[in-house]
């Protein structure tokens, strides 16, 4: 009996020790080891990833429009802002402006320097063509005699005055055009809405929309 149980002992002993051998000689779990198995852990429907950079792309172009309309009281000879805002570029503006990077139109009679007035009772969409109900008695028809101005590289400025010659109600809607001929379809580049603006003979009205390409 004493035989055997020298033996058990002796088995466990060489068995420990080569457990003990084994666990010496297996590598050791590293902390990169655990970050990797943790990077695939799904949390619901979202995963542990890598973060994604967007950035945006060089060749993109965006635009910005800035219009300020205001009016010089005949009576009280007062300068009134009624809208300083941006604007609102429409689909056929986006054309116009791809038209011209790609040269298929250098007419220099094409020039987005055309402003017109309007009674519209509805904020601009991108889908106009036309500014429906635009001015053209009592000194507000499209004035064709804008000023350009460039004001930096992509930047520039166009300025257009106008002199009430009677009572003119319900002004509220202004468009930049590349075409000078009034209510002509198809050249409306940007619109801009504001408040109902109603003026007196020999009250002036100006826009100055400043245009920013980059």
């Amino acid at each position: 009996m004493k035989t055997i149980n020298k033996v058990l002992i002796l088995l466990v002993t060489i068995g420990v020790a080569a457990i003990a051998a084994f666990a010496l000689s297996a590598p050791a779990v590293q902390n990169s080891d655990q970050i990797k198995i943790d990077d695939t852990v799904q949390l619901g429907v979202t995963s542990i990833t890598e973060p994604v950079i967007l950035q945006k792309n060089p060749g993109q172009i965006s635009y910005k429009g800035h219009v300020q309309v205001s009016i010089l009281r005949a009576d009280t000879g007062v300068r009134e802002v009624v809208a300083d805002k941006d604007n609102l570029i429409t689909n056929g503006g986006l054309a116009f402006i791809s038209q011209k990077l790609n040269a298929q139109d250098v007419n220099a009679s094409n020039r987005t320097l055309a402003i017109s007035l309007a009674d519209i009772g509805t904020a601009p969409l991108a889908t106009w063509t036309i500014l429906s109900g635009e001015k053209t008695t009592l000194g507000f028809t499209r004035n064709t005699t804008g000023t350009y101005t460039s004001t930096a590289t992509g930047q520039y400025t166009v300025n257009a005055t106008w002199v009430a010659t009677g009572t003119m109600n319900n002004i509220n809607t202004t468009g930049l055009h590349w075409n000078n001929l009034s209510n002509s379809d198809g050249n409306l580049f940007a619109a801009l809405q504001f408040s109902n603006q109603s003026l007196l003979i020999n009250d002036i009205l100006q826009c100055n929309w400043s245009i920013s390409i980059s």
